[in-house]
C-alpha cells in the first residue's frame, strides 16, 4: 500500500495527533522509568513502519515516550508501503538492519513464512495479559497483534444522502466512470478481488470467475487511487462517487473538512475487511532483544494504544481502552471488543502465497 498522506488547508499533523498526548503521563511511565533507564540507557533499536499518519502516530506516542522512559534510542525508518517494508527486511537478511517492524497482516505473514521473523518471548511482554484473549498469543510464535484496522467505502456525501450499504454498489452502472479502486500493490486491491470472487459466486481458492467479475469494472473506474489527497480532490470536485476498499485512516485530514464532502463507512452488508497490524522482530536483528521486547510491551500499554488507535480510527487490542460515544457514532469507528463480529475473514497465509500473481492479474485488468 502506498499510504502517503497530506492534509488540506487548516488540517495539520498537530491537529490530527491532538487528543492523545496524555500518553506521556501514564502510571506505567512513572513506574518503569528508573528501572528501564538503568537497564537500557545508551542502547539503540531500529524501527521500520509506515511513513503515513499511522507511522507518525507510532513515532509520536510510542517511540518518543519509550526513549524518554528508557534512555534507549529508537531510530525510525518510515516506509511508503508494506511491500517496501518486506523488501527492506528481505534485502538486509544477511546483515539485518531492523529490530522491530510494524506492518499489516499479509506483510507480517510474508516475513513469517519466509523465515525472517524471530520467535518472541511472551514472558517478556506482560501487557499481553491486557490484549483481547484470542489475539494475545503471538501469531505462529513470531508476531504480536498491535492494532486492528477496518477498511470500507469512502463516498461522496453529495451523491449519497445516506451511506452506501454494500460493496456491490461499486458494480452499479449508475456510478460508472466515477469509481476509484486501490492500485495493484496495495493489500486493498486484494480485498476488492476477494469481493469480486464472492459476487461471482466463487471463492479465493477458485478466483478465475472473480477476475472476470473484476474486469467488468475496467471501463467504469475513474482512476486507481494511488494518492489519498488525489481521491479526496476528485470527491470535492464531484467527479468521484465512491472509493474502496480503503481505511478511513488514509483520509484522516479530509473527513472532518466539510468542503471535501468526503465520508467513510464500514457498516456494509458484506461486512468489512479488518486488517491486523503486527509487531515483528526480524531474524538477525542487531539490537538488544530485551529492549525490543520492552518496546513491544510498551506498544501494547493502554495509553499508547488509545492514542494510536484514536488517530488511526483503528481498534485497540488492549481491553482497557475505551472509545468515546461520539467516536462510536461515526460510521467508520468500531468498538474493539466486537470489531470482528462482522469482519470478512481472510486467510493471510493463502493470500501471501498468491499475492504476486494477483497483483499481476489486477494490473493487467486495469492497465
Amino acid at each position: 500500500m502506498r499510504n502517503g498522506i497530506s492534509h488540506p488547508a487548516g488540517v495539520t499533523r498537530r491537529t490530527v495527533l491532538a487528543g492523545a498526548t496524555a500518553v506521556l503521563a501514564s502510571p506505567f511511565v512513572i513506574r518503569s522509568r528508573d528501572a528501564w533507564a538503568q537497564q537500557f540507557a545508551g542502547k539503540k533499536i531500529k524501527l521500520l513502519t509506515f511513513s503515513n499518519l499511522s507511522g507518525q502516530l507510532v513515532v509520536e506516542h510510542i517511540a518518543k515516550p519509550f526513549e524518554k522512559m528508557t534512555g534507549a534510542e529508537v531510530v525510525a525508518d518510515l516506509s511508503p508501503s508494506a511491500a517496501d517494508m518486506v523488501s527492506k527486511v528481505k534485502a538486509s537478511a544477511s546483515n539485518q538492519q531492523y529490530d522491530v517492524v510494524i506492518l499489516p497482516g499479509v506483510g507480517g505473514r510474508d516475513l513469517i513464512d519466509n523465515g525472517l521473523a524471530e520467535a518472541l518471548d511472551p514472558g517478556k511482554v506482560p501487557n499481553l495479559s491486557k490484549v483481547l484473549p484470542d489475539l494475545s498469543a503471538p501469531v505462529d510464535g513470531k508476531a504480536l497483534t498491535f492494532m486492528l484496522n477496518p477498511d470500507g467505502l469512502i463516498y461522496n456525501s453529495q451523491t449519497f444522502k445516506t451511506a452506501p450499504d454494500s460493496y456491490e454498489m461499486l458494480w452499479d452502472p449508475k456510478y460508472s466512470g466515477r469509481i476509484v479502486l486501490p492500485p495493484p500493490a496495495w493489500i486493498q486491491a486484494m480485498f476488492v478481488t476477494i469481493l469480486a470472487t464472492r459476487f461471482a459466486g466463487t471463492d479465493v481458492q477458485h478466483p478465475e470467475p472473480g477476475f472476470e467479475k473484476l474486469a467488468e469494472l475496467k471501463d467504469d473506474i475513474l482512476m486507481l487511487g494511488e494518492s489519498p489527497p488525489q481521491v479526496a480532490e476528485a470527491i470535492r470536485a464531484n467527479t468521484a462517487d465512491m472509493a474502496g476498499s480503503f481505511p478511513a485512516l488514509f483520509f484522516a485530514g479530509f473527513l472532518f473538512n466539510p468542503s471535501y464532502n468526503l465520508k467513510a463507512t464500514v457498516r456494509l452488508k458484506e461486512g468489512y475487511f479488518c486488517q491486523p497490524q503486527y509487531l515483528v522482530m526480524p531474524v538477525g536483528h542487531p539490537g538488544d532483544a530485551d529492549v525490543i521486547h520492552a518496546f513491544m510491551n510498551f506498544a501494547l500499554e493502554k495509553e499508547p494504544q488509545a492514542a494510536v488507535s484514536a488517530g488511526q480510527f483503528a481498534a485497540s487490542v488492549n481491553v482497557d481502552v475505551e472509545v468515546p460515544e461520539d467516536k462510536l457514532a461515526l460510521d467508520f469507528v468500531l468498538p474493539p471488543k466486537n470489531i470482528r463480529e462482522n469482519a470478512i475473514t481472510i486467510d493471510e497465509k493463502y493470500l501471501s502465497s498468491v499475492r504476486a500473481d494477483w497483483i499481476k492479474r489486477y494490473s493487467e485488468i486495469f492497465a
